[in-house]
């Protein structure tokens, strides 16, 4: 066991959560606008539980202070789109002097080529240190936080299919799975390393688990899984229930407590919601025919609320639903969440967090 760093889990430490404002017109359909009324919403949800920081660009400043509640600081770090998750810093703290806080950094590479322009989010991790006044290793490994979930007890779920992109070859992807071991055990104390199976079919980044399975809190997951044997990822999905059923908590040896949630079927786009999207190389096109994924575990989940997406579809009641009865000592509120989907991601997508 490894005695020196304890990975902070936001479902127990986050304090301070962060957004960023949408403004891409090669993104966002109207110039972000219904993007800009979607996270405001979100804000205003989050807000009475915790304090929330939106970064802005300084053109876009004075439109950001109109609409969003007055609660909300507004801070100027520069960044290419709103995917503040996955190029968010990961925290820790000493064992031995818990008051000790650092942080990880790592690179960024546009989820294997759908976003090229990337140059600013490459550095947002370390500007918010920088503001945070925390210290900070960086590795030049690529990393999306949205492609880890821990339990802040030991053990790490992990997107297989997002960490190991790129390499085909059986040998270097056991041996690049080792090396993420090691730097997982040695930098944030994890004991076991949990690799999901194949990424869910209509996940742009290649297995992010926030699709899949994450922990809300230090003995509880939650996981995707469909209500019907033809979808497309059903199979991929039992897989996952499979290994979480056979999984045992890394210091009491206990099975976790798992809670399933519906995985509804694929979505697809009006000729409206696609239309006014500017086509440009160094952005993913997404047409009427790019097949939706809707997760509801890329909830935001803090020590307080979950924030669960809302799509306008039967599921959404049902989802809300199943967490109320199972987390009754957080609030569960709905979140308007189409408009991320819509760009490939999701709530959880958008944030990130200090403790």
């Amino acid at each position: 066991m490894n005695e020196g760093w304890q990975w902070l889990n936001e479902s127990r430490f986050a304090e301070h959560w962060y957004f960023a404002w949408p403004f891409r017109d090669d993104v966002w359909r109207d110039n972000a606008a219904p993007a800009q009324r979607a996270l405001v919403q979100l804000v205003a949800k989050l807000l009475p539980f915790h304090a929330v920081t939106v970064i802005v660009r300084p053109e876009f400043a004075a439109q950001a202070r109109r609409q969003l509640p007055q609660a909300t600081q507004l801070l100027n770090i520069a960044y290419d789109d709103v995917w503040l998750r996955d190029y968010s810093p990961l925290f820790r703290r000493s064992r031995q002097h818990p008051n000790v806080v650092s942080a990880l950094s790592f690179g960024f590479d546009g989820w294997g080529g759908v976003q090229l322009a990337m140059a600013n989010d490459r550095q947002f991790a370390k500007a918010l240190l920088a503001h945070l006044a925390l210290p900070q290793m960086h590795h030049q490994a690529i990393l999306e936080a949205g492609a880890v979930s821990h339990d802040g007890a030991g053990t790490v779920l992990l997107g297989t299919g997002a960490l190991l992109r790129g390499e085909d070859d059986a040998a270097q992807r056991k041996a690049l799975q080792q090396r993420w071991q090691v730097l997982f055990k040695q930098a944030l104390g994890v004991e076991q390393c949990v690799w999901l199976g194949a990424g869910l079919q209509a996940d742009e980044t290649a297995g992010h688990v926030d699709n899949q399975a994450v922990f809300v809190d230090d003995d509880r997951i939650i996981y995707s899984l469909p209500n019907f044997p033809s979808h497309p990822d059903w199979r991929t999905c039992q897989a996952i229930e499979k290994q979480l059923i056979a999984l045992q908590h890394a210091k009491t040896g206990k099975p976790y407590r798992l809670v399933a949630l519906p995985l509804p079927e694929y979505g697809v786009a009006t000729e409206r919601q696609r239309r006014g999207v500017k086509r440009v190389a160094t952005a993913l096109y997404r047409s009427v025919n790019t097949p939706i994924l809707r997760s509801y575990v890329n909830s935001i989940v803090t020590p307080k609320v979950i924030l669960v997406p809302q799509f306008g579809i039967a599921e959404d009641q049902q989802t809300l639903a199943i967490l109320q009865a199972h987390f009754s000592e957080r609030e569960v509120l709905g979140v308007a969440a189409e408009e991320w989907v819509l760009a490939g991601g999701g709530p959880h997508c958008l944030s990130c967090w200090s403790p």
